[in-house]
């Protein structure tokens, strides 16, 4: 079935009045009970769970579903009721009312003592990016936090996405008297102001600039955390021991220090995953006289960071000589995915450039040639450069191509001379992912790869053609269709109805919505 919303209504159908089917309860010559009534309260407790679980994480559905559950009889009442699972994601998306705090306050207790999952949107799609005029204020933060900080040690995850500053600044001071998360493991904070990110922007507004520390430094569970848009006083951020971590366009100057980022770096031994979109750090420190702190320097001092562990490193440039300055620290032996945007193009406030210099870079890193998942979101670049990093990366098995021209479509249809011409580039490709890119070029390139490829390469497995927003939805013919089955390729067709527009306002932050559907053809 397409969604959880799907099952539910199939089990008790449209309305209160038909919430209970006599097949139900239906008895046999004997007067017992047959088919979901027969089930074990264990079978259909998990039956409950999966429709919960089958909700993207951020739909407030997923605090419906238990309602609707507990509804339908009394059994199912006191099954749903009886399995605190069902109760753990509490979901608000505006202020408070009389139902949501009541709503709230059940799904507090009846999870009993289990870690929390807390997703807290207060987006507003009509906002007109007045700082003063949102209808979530500060006042409607420390509502909320009244309601679930006295269940704070319970707190497991928590995900808060605003527009405006001032209700993260109340989170962050009112959270910043916390002594003790200890069920805590993921946060995640979204100030969703991407334009912040800009040369010469100033932070706004300057009156809540000074930054706050994060829980007052307290949390030691801590292993995912996401701050985007979101300052904190990062000298005293409990960032230590992390296994993914993501910065995100954050205004310059209140970006971590050199010595502040390097230190949070070289505390997460472990770190798996690092996503810097934006500045990531100021780079505008100066040499003290006494040569103290010279091993926070530029990269000129030869300094280096290792990052054992890690396997995936997203990258989102403003500026490209700063993003190479910050990389040329990083020393990755494991990397195995590489994801790199220009930030700046994607939000459309300039035009986008030739990335020649940073690809050059990049193609020169010896410890990059082990990635096995390369992402390029609008990188525009020579036709030499695009060849050179391609053949740099030869163990590259998934490639993802989001608002490119045919550029890098030309080399992958292309033996690599490189390599005596005996294969195409990336000759190890099964996954070829591709978004804003027309789609007959995409099959262009796939059929010519084909035709060059040899039985000694694997050849592609996988093609996903995202069209979302496209004015011609039958772009991809059944021919299209046929041939790829013929060619034994999975193709899958994405067309969400998404509005481009919203998309692009939020920009990078629409990774934490599930925008997609598709068909397939296999």
């Amino acid at each position: 079935m397409s969604s959880a919303g799907t099952n539910v209504s199939c089990i008790y159908g449209p309305s209160r009045r038909e919430a209970t089917p006599t097949w139900f309860h239906a008895q046999d010559a004997s007067g017992r009970r047959k088919n979901v009534d027969m089930l074990p309260w264990e079978i259909l407790s998990y039956i409950f769970l999966h429709l919960v679980q089958s909700y993207d994480n951020l739909s407030v559905s997923c605090m419906d579903t238990p309602v609707l559950l507990s509804h339908v009889c009394s059994h199912w009442r006191e099954v749903s009721t009886s399995t605190p699972e069902l109760w753990k994601t509490v979901a608000l998306r505006s202020s408070l009312t009389a139902r949501s705090t009541s709503r709230s306050t059940s799904f507090l207790h009846r999870s009993k003592s289990l870690p929390l999952d807390l997703l807290l949107d207060f987006r507003d799609p009509r906002w007109r990016w007045n700082e003063e005029n949102h209808i979530f204020s500060a006042d409607d933060m420390k509502d909320v936090l009244c309601l679930l900080l006295p269940a704070v040690h319970r707190w497991g995850s928590l995900t808060l996405l605003t527009d405006t500053w001032a209700p993260i600044h109340t989170f962050l001071s009112q959270t910043s008297c916390v002594t003790s998360a200890p069920m805590l493991r993921e946060l995640s904070l979204f100030r969703c102001n991407a334009y912040f990110v800009r040369k010469d922007q100033a932070f706004l507004p300057v009156k809540l600039k000074e930054p706050v520390s994060l829980f007052g430094d307290q949390l030691t569970g801590l292993r995912r955390v996401t701050l985007a848009g979101v300052h904190v006083d990062w000298a005293s951020s409990c960032l230590r021991n992390l296994q993914a971590l993501e910065l995100k366009f954050h205004a310059y100057e209140v970006s971590p220090s050199l010595q502040e980022f390097l230190r949070i770096l070289r505390e997460c031994p472990a770190l798996e995953k690092l996503s810097l979109l934006g500045w990531a750090t100021r780079l505008d420190i100066q040499a003290s006289a006494n040569q103290k702190e010279h091993q926070f320097g530029l990269p000129s001092l030869c300094t280096h960071l290792e990052l054992p562990c890690l396997k995936e490193l997203d990258i989102g440039f403003v500026d490209m000589d700063h993003t190479a300055q910050i990389l040329a620290f990083f020393h990755c032996p494991k990397l195995e995915e590489l994801s790199l945007e220009d930030v700046a193009a994607s939000m459309e406030y300039q035009s986008p450039i030739y990335c020649d210099p940073l690809l050059g870079y990049l193609a020169n890193r010896r410890d990059f040639q082990t990635i096995r998942c390369l992402q390029l979101h609008q990188i525009y670049a020579s036709y030499a450069s695009i060849m050179n990093l391609l053949s740099s990366y030869p163990h590259v098995s998934c490639l993802t191509l989001d608002k490119m021209d045919e550029t890098v479509l030309e080399v992958l249809k292309s033996w690599n001379t490189m390599l005596g011409g005996a294969a195409p580039f990336c000759p190890g490709l099964k996954e070829l992912h591709c978004r804003s890119i027309p789609a007959h070029l995409v099959a262009e390139c796939v059929f010519e790869r084909m035709r060059l490829s040899s039985l000694d390469t694997p050849g592609l497995q996988h093609v996903v053609i995202d069209i979302s927003g496209s004015n011609s939805v039958d772009e991809i013919s059944d021919t299209v269709y046929q041939a790829f089955a013929i060619m034994n390729i999975k193709l899958q067709v994405l067309e969400d109805d998404l509005d481009e527009s919203d998309w692009s306002r939020r920009g990078s932050f629409a990774s934490v919505h599930s925008f997609s559907s598709y068909t397939s053809v296999e």
